[in-house]
């Protein structure tokens, strides 16, 4: 009961915080009708409305952003998967803890 509660909750005030960024995104783009000119190298360039180049600069930041995460997931999954080696003059069995000794003589009783 209480984690259904919270679920609902959680969804409302995600579809709140959402609606207050529509909202906000919506009032700049009125109050900012002006259009803005991006020159890139050779004369190449686009004009467009200030709000719509922000909104691309935004998504160009997010994207770039989730592909960096992407990558260091994908090296941390590859550092993972193959183990390093053991140090050459590592014994071949480690000598079980005292802990794990304490049980198994517990179990033999």
């Amino acid at each position: 009961m209480v984690a259904a509660v919270k679920t609902v909750m959680r969804k409302i005030i995600l579809g709140a915080v959402f609606m207050l960024a529509v909202f906000l995104a919506v009032t700049f783009a009125v109050k900012n009708p002006q259009t803005i000119t991006i020159a890139w190298y050779g004369g190449v360039g686009f004009t467009q409305p200030l709000a719509v180049v922000l909104g691309l600069t935004l998504l160009l930041g997010v994207l770039l952003g989730y592909a960096a995460a992407l990558l260091r997931k994908v090296k941390m999954q590859r550092k993972f998967r193959r183990p390093d080696k053991p140090p050459e003059d590592a014994p071949a069995q480690m000598q079980p803890s005292a802990e794990s000794r304490s049980r198994q003589a517990l179990s033999h009783d």
